[in-house]
């Protein structure tokens, strides 16, 4: 039967990163028989693994191994052999030292190399922030795992190899696997299996233990170790899983490690945000295709002409578990968090825009604070964004943006932590891009010439005004008064954007008038006709209303107000620096 056999699906039974665990699983499993790369692709209700040719019928290539570490405790319980083992007490202490040596240099001046070498000796093993979760205090998973490596362990290698192969020719024909490995269900590999936050177990189960494939159960434990990335806290554990696309598991492999290198800070939305970003990056500046002569690109890792990182890798499972107890953890909430799509790549001009666009993201979400309730909010409505996809997912975003440009207005200037702070701000040029690509319906708005000046003019007023009255004064020591700073506008425009009737037009044509008496002002003042921008026109403003009246002062106004907070590209940053983008995050 083996020789025919080319391809596997996996059914997405549970909707959680259980599915793709076993896809991924065994797509690396399969690996090891073939030189020629095995594909994963997501075909809807399945994951399908296709093989490069017909399967063998023996696996004598495939090692006899777990695949897996051993978690050794402090139990101090004898390592089978053969295996690999990571003595967890050891560990923590060594990542313990590493921590405070990170935090000890930070603090300085003045590098201490002594203290740089320690740390570096000090770092975390490839894949380590994956083994805390399983601790007996948490999600007492590491029982199992261990239980699997030493059923394998135990069995000859032959054995090993015969029980894999049925197991394999058993998912083809639909029947369980008759592994005997002693596997039991855990809500880590599978969270369909715990009911989570409020309940002990699903309903219609007992206390026990779930009864699952041997088999299967394996494969989650090695897709977990390849592809799955996580962050915790004291209370919470998020577990994060990459949903491919279309992607091989050397580059899956690869793009995890990567990923568990990223800056995300805290263990909640913001991390997840930052996740995503750092995935859809990742997946431009490591491409075959498309990455820079001086970085390696991941093997395997075909952004073709014409996709985007979507194309490659769907999304990202978000699996938050907090706890319930002293020494429980139950499952708080799953989410599925979308990778962007907003433009095809087309050439390196395109995924340099991309990289560009992404590192902006990140600049603006990293800025956030946590901490602080207005902040943490516009963090879920960023996260919120990312749940979508398609057009619903640009409005999101674009309704992010006009919450974002007043606390901008309100943040810039003020001190944290005795230091002056400066929020980065989204280029209208990049928006205007995302836009190109995704929804040509806000995109005719934008490039409307009575839009456009309104716009301008928005700007001009707001977070522009206030960031050359921060440079003039940086400068010369005292304020530059001509231009008024207008903190209440945008409010205003939130406000009257929602309201029937014209209280929006009405919002608008007020702050336009004042506006073009400022600028008439200050030109006869300098007696200079350059000393001020261009008014709005009639004709401008004439143009404005009818599109209100076309799309209504509701995506108007929310459109106006997004845009409106950007800068332009040629703008300094509010903080002096330059505005040229950077590719790629540091």
């Amino acid at each position: 039967m083996s020789e025919d056999i080319r391809c596997f699906r996996v059914t997405k039974s549970t909707n959680t990163h259980a599915d793709v665990l076993i896809a991924v699983g065994l797509a690396g499993l399969l690996q090891d028989l073939f030189d020629e790369p095995i594909l994963v692709e997501d075909e809807g209700a399945s994951f399908r693994v296709t093989l490069p040719e017909a399967l063998p019928s023996t696996l004598n290539r495939l090692p006899h191994s777990p695949r897996y570490p051993w978690i050794l405790g402090r139990s101090g319980a004898e390592v089978p052999h053969g295996l690999q083992a990571i003595n967890m007490s050891s560990e923590f202490e060594r990542v313990k030292r590493w921590s405070e040596n990170r935090r000890k240099l930070r603090g300085q001046r003045q590098v201490d190399s002594a203290l740089m070498q320690a740390v570096q000796e000090d770092a975390p093993l490839p894949r380590w922030w994956l083994l805390p979760p399983m601790a007996p205090t948490k999600l007492k998973s590491g029982q199992t795992w261990n239980r699997v490596a030493a059923s394998i362990a135990a069995a000859s290698a032959d054995a090993f190899r015969a029980d894999v192969l049925k197991s394999l020719q058993g998912m083809v024909s639909g029947s369980r696997s008759k592994v005997k490995w002693q596997a039991s269900s855990n809500g880590l590999f599978c969270p369909a299996q715990i009911k989570g936050f409020n309940e002990l177990k699903p309903q219609g189960t007992s206390r026990g233990s779930m009864p699952v494939d041997a088999f299967e159960e394996w494969l989650r434990y090695h897709g977990y170790w390849s592809c799955a990335g996580v962050t915790s806290d004291s209370d919470n554990i998020r577990v994060y899983v990459p949903i491919p696309m279309r992607l091989t598991p050397r580059a899956l492999d690869r793009l995890a490690l990567e990923l568990e290198k990223q800056p995300l800070p805290g263990c909640g939305p913001k991390s997840d945000a930052l996740a995503v970003i750092a995935l859809a990056r990742l997946l431009i500046e490591r491409s075959e295709g498309y990455h820079a002569p001086d970085i390696e690109p991941f093997p395997g890792l075909d952004l073709r002409s014409g996709e985007s990182p979507a194309n490659l890798v769907s999304g990202l499972y978000v699996t938050h578990y907090a706890k319930t107890s002293r020494q429980a953890y139950g499952v708080r909430s799953m989410t599925v968090l979308a990778v962007p799509g907003w433009f095809l790549i087309s050439g390196k001009e395109d995924a340099s825009i991309w990289l560009d666009v992404l590192h902006e993201h990140q600049r603006v979400v990293m800025a956030l604070q946590q901490d602080r309730s207005d902040e943490i909010g516009l963090v879920l409505t960023y996260r919120r964004f990312l749940e979508r996809r398609g057009s619903t997912a640009t409005w999101a975003l674009i309704e992010f943006m006009e919450h974002y440009g007043p606390f901008v207005m309100r943040a810039n200037g003020s001190k944290v932590s005795g230091r002056l702070r400066w929020m980065p701000r989204f280029t209208d040029e990049y928006l205007r891009r995302i836009l190109m690509g995704a929804d040509s319906h806000l995109l005719e708005i934008m490039n409307d010439p009575g839009f456009e000046a309104v716009a301008r003019a928005v700007r001009q007023a707001t977070v522009s005004a206030q960031n050359k009255r921060a440079r003039y004064k940086a400068k010369q020591g005292k304020e530059d008064t001509w231009r008024e700073i207008r903190y209440e506008l945008l409010h205003d425009l939130h406000r009257t954007r929602k309201v029937p009737g014209t209280a929006f037009v009405e919002c608008v044509t007020e702050f336009i008038s004042r506006y073009n008496y400022e600028n008439a002002r200050r030109r006869e003042t300098e007696k200079n006709p350059k000393a001020a921008p261009a008014n709005v026109s009639d004709d401008e403003l004439k143009s404005f209303v009818a599109l209100i009246s076309r799309h209504g002062a509701a995506v108007v106004g929310a459109l106006l107000a997004a845009y409106g907070t950007c800068k332009e590209k040629w703008e300094p940053e509010e903080d002096g620096s330059a505005t040229s983008p950077v590719a790629s995050a540091t």
